[in-house]
This record gives structure tokens, C-alpha cells and sequence, in this order.
């Protein structure tokens, strides 16, 4: 939806709204991670299972969506003197990760 904002709207802010959601999902996707790392330990790393490549395929999402996050807060508090909008690509791996989460689900 916020790339069919930007293509429909050439400007370089969104709605408030598509920031919001970004960040409660950045919270959400984290918490999850962090939860399972808690309760599987180095199981949730070293299982012999294909399933365990699921695992290093989330961490690296959601590892890529907080330094997009880090690299937002620095733009941000830089005065815009920064570019981060180049981090933009690291969307597709969250997109990927929904896609597999609708697998699972199915």
C-alpha cells in the first residue's frame, strides 16, 4: 500500500499512518524472534531439520528491519541530511517473510 502511495503521490513523505504500522509490526516480528530464541536457545539455531533455514531466513528480516529502523532514527534526527532511502530494498525480505507465514498458516 505505501508503494502504491508513493507511485500515485510523488513526494518523499507517506501518511503517518504507514509509519505507525511499520514500527508496531518492527515491535512485533522482534518480540516474536526474541521469544522464540528464549524458548528454543540453540536449539532455534542448530536443529537438523530443513525447517531450521525458516529460522536464519527470519532472523535476517527482521535483523535488516531494525537497522532500516536505526538508519531511520539517524536520518531523522540528522535533519534529513542522510539517505536511507536506499534501505528501501529490505522491505522485500519482510514481504517474503509474510509470505511464508501465510505457507505455515495454510
Amino acid at each position: 500500500m505505501e508503494a502504491d502511495y508513493a507511485a500515485q503521490n510523488v513526494t518523499d513523505t507517506a501518511p503517518i499512518a504507514y509509519r505507525v504500522f511499520e514500527v508496531f509490526f518492527c515491535i512485533v516480528f522482534t518480540t516474536e524472534l526474541v521469544l522464540r530464541v528464549y524458548v528454543y536457545k540453540l536449539e532455534f539455531f542448530l536443529k537438523r531439520e530443513v525447517g531450521v533455514l525458516w529460522n536464519y531466513f527470519d532472523l535476517l528480516v527482521v535483523t535488516a528491519q531494525l537497522v532500516q529502523e536505526c538508519f531511520e532514527y539517524i536520518q531523522s534526527s540528522a535533519n534529513g541530511n542522510n539517505d536511507a532511502g536506499n534501505l528501501r530494498i529490505l522491505r522485500i525480505l519482510r514481504v517474503l517473510r509474510i509470505v511464508r507465514i501465510f505457507r505455515l498458516v495454510r
